[in-house]
């Protein structure tokens, strides 16, 4: 199955970062108890890596009104050989 990160990131001011925490919090989201915070290191950002079946789905775990500011990657890990295929090949 497919992994993701999702990045919520939100302004630094503290009811900035309330608001966002309680609307996750709303939402009932899976990112509540799985979400790694930055904000007291001063890095007002949320992650969390999630396996879901597609993008769609990564982005439905994001509360509304967060999704327009939300970050959704899809990861993916390499072996030793396709390291070296990408640094011999730069160009694709």
């Amino acid at each position: 199955m497919p992994r993701y990160i999702i990045q919520l990131p939100h302004g630094s001011d503290r009811s900035v970062c309330i608001r966002a925490i309680l609307a996750i919090e709303r939402h009932g989201s899976h990112l509540l108890t799985n979400a790694e915070w930055g904000c007291k290191a001063g890095v007002h950002c949320g992650w969390a890596i999630v396996e879901v079946g597609n993008r769609q789905e990564a982005i439905q775990l994001v509360p509304p009104e967060a999704r327009r500011d939300a970050v959704i990657v899809e990861l993916n890990t390499f072996t030793k050989e396709e390291m070296a295929a990408w640094v011999a090949h730069p160009d694709g």
